[in-house]
């Protein structure tokens, strides 16, 4: 018999808030149906980003975190061709935000022409252009900061890793409060994190 301490891990994933059925599709396909299966749910790379004030601050390929206001739109000739959001750091340097397959919509909704947007993304050149391919988070400044370290999940279609990485900190909320088990000197010694420590 299961001690209760371990019950709350052993919840089913539909038993969290935001886990309704269209989410539990994918989550089921991967054979996640309760919180214990999330947290034995291992990564398999690790995305790092670096804040930037300027882009000239920033190498080409880098993962980067940086403050930009959007100030021109260019959309493409045909509606296959990708959108441009035309925009700029504190110092005045450009770069291109470009979003492909019919997000148009999206980059305006994500960029308002004037207004100071945090953005994360691949820093890439384009001929002599700085250019971000489909930003991978944007936000309001001051509104939640960007981590500069996310753990990339096996996933599947109609699951994001952003997604999973909510739901991989609900689950390690829930983890009960138990005594270390592992020697204190050959945690040291090896490095290791205690079980309670994140």
């Amino acid at each position: 018999m299961r001690p209760e301490i371990l019950n709350p891990l052993f919840a089913a994933l539909t038993d969290l808030k935001g886990v309704g059925p269209q989410l539990a599709k994918p989550l089921t396909r991967l054979g996640l149906e309760r919180v214990v299966d999330v947290l034995f749910h291992l990564p398999t790379g690790l995305v790092q980003r670096y804040p930037v004030d300027r882009l000239d601050q920033a190498q080409v390929g880098q993962q980067i975190i940086v403050t930009l206001t959007a100030r021109d739109y260019r959309p493409g000739r045909s509606p296959r061709a990708p959108f441009g959001v035309e925009a700029f750091d504190g110092a005045g340097d450009h770069v291109r935000l470009v979003y492909f397959g019919r997000t148009a919509g999206l980059a305006k909704k994500l960029f308002p022409l004037g207004e100071a947007r945090q953005v994360s993304g691949r820093l890439d050149a384009y001929g002599d252009m700085r250019q971000i391919v489909h930003p991978d988070h944007v936000g309001e400044p001051g509104q939640g900061d960007i981590a500069t370290s996310e753990a990339v999940y096996p996933l599947t279609e109609g699951l994001t890793n952003a997604r999973l990485n909510q739901l991989v900190e609900i689950a390690l909320e829930r983890r009960p409060d138990l005594a270390e088990w592992i020697d204190g000197p050959l945690l040291t010694t090896r490095g290791w994190p205690a079980w309670g420590r994140r």
